[in-house]
């Protein structure tokens, strides 16, 4: 089994600051309405009653927020589940923060092992996936319960997982780490209700059941990964985040 070293801790947090704040407005909305009883009594007028929709469309937004970041946490655990059947020759960092400069990055997953360092960012999403790696964004087409098609645009994933490559590599540079290759990948969990007609040259798109096997035959263009700079890089990371 591979060492897990960080578990999924962001997107929970802000999962749980949406339902926090839909609890706010729960209680918005019950104050608003005992005063409005209360106001619209003696006249029977209905119009405060419009008033009611301020707590009721804030509530509404943070809980589809909410569950758009809960919907995030469910890929990113499956991805997960397939990274720590890896031997323990490999390192797993899960959802973590690296800030270098002005730039700081989000990743998903970070897994190193002697065969390469792999810097993961995870989609689940399901439908039809299109887009070229030069693309600003890329485009999911879905199909409704009713047959109607919806289109919805999102920013290219392998550009933001080669920002996040960037940030890493300025980081090791500073370090002394810089000639190690870092290995970009793009997963898409639904591995049944999703289709991807993506086209790419430097970032490998895929779908989770095809991760290990990615993983497990890659072979670095800078070679393989010394015990001794696997033990530095881990020692680097862990000082850099919050264990």
């Amino acid at each position: 089994m591979a060492i897990i070293k960080t578990k999924e801790k962001s997107l929970h947090k802000i999962r749980n600051k949406h339902y926090k704040k839909a609890l706010t407005g729960i209680i918005a909305l019950l104050i608003i309405y005992a005063i409005i009883r209360i106001i619209a009594m003696p006249t029977k007028s209905n119009s405060p009653f419009i008033l009611i929709f301020i707590p009721i469309i804030y509530l509404l937004y943070h809980l589809n927020k909410a569950a758009i970041f809960s919907h995030g946490i469910k890929g990113e655990k499956k991805v997960l589940d397939k990274l720590q059947v890896l031997s323990n020759d490999y390192l797993i960092y899960n959802d973590i923060t690296i800030k270098n400069k002005n730039r700081t990055s989000q990743i998903d997953h970070l897994v190193i092992g002697l065969n390469g360092i792999f810097c993961i960012e995870t989609k689940n999403m399901k439908g039809t996936i299109i887009g070229n790696e030069e693309d600003h964004n890329w485009r999911q087409r879905k199909v409704g319960q009713k047959g109607g098609v919806y289109y919805k645009n999102f920013y290219n994933p392998c550009k933001q997982c080669c920002g996040h490559v960037y940030t890493l590599s300025c980081y090791l540079k500073e370090n002394q780490l810089g000639h190690l290759w870092i290995q970009p990948i793009v997963v898409f969990t639904r591995k049944w209700s999703s289709r991807l007609k993506v086209s790419t040259n430097t970032t490998p798109v895929m779908k989770v059941n095809e991760l290990l096997l990615f993983i497990d035959n890659f072979k670095s263009k800078n070679g393989t990964i010394s015990h001794e700079e696997i033990k530095k890089l881990e020692t680097i990371i862990d000082t850099k985040i919050d264990l």
